[in-house]
């Protein structure tokens, strides 16, 4: 991939490479894997080193849980309908990046083993509830 001059820049003067992007709303395309080579060469002779960099989307990287909204309940299936709802609130970001920087979280209700729902439960992913049928 080629190195992207708005990502990666050399001083000749101090011979510094800087890896600095501060574009919030379009560095999804910069990640990925550069390979770059260094040469110094004079009349007589050349010589060169190559490194990599490895620039990381840090929406990818970004360290966040969930708090448990509540924790296991048990349902009598004759009983009322039983709602449980959860906030955005639950979802805690332990690192400099945001739902600003990274978009929204989406969440969804399924059995623990990924299948739907059965039908004894509906859900409302707008207003976070899930529900027990009555």
């Amino acid at each position: 991939m080629p190195v992207d001059a708005s990502l990666v820049s050399f001083n000749l003067a101090t011979r510094t490479i800087s890896v600095l992007y501060t574009d919030t709303t379009n560095f999804a395309d910069k990640e990925g894997t550069y390979t770059i080579k260094v040469t110094a060469q004079s009349p007589y002779a050349s010589n060169s080193f190559s490194f990599v960099l490895t620039v990381l989307n840090p929406c990818k990287t970004a360290t966040k849980s969930i708090t448990l909204p509540w924790s296991s309940f048990s349902y009598n299936i004759f009983d009322a309908a039983l709602q449980k709802s959860w906030t955005s609130d639950i979802l805690k970001e332990t690192s400099s990046e945001t739902t600003t920087l990274c978009g929204d979280w989406q969440f969804d209700v399924t059995m623990q083993n990924g299948d739907p729902l059965i039908a004894a439960f509906t859900k409302d992913l707008v207003a976070k509830t899930l529900v027990t049928a009555s």
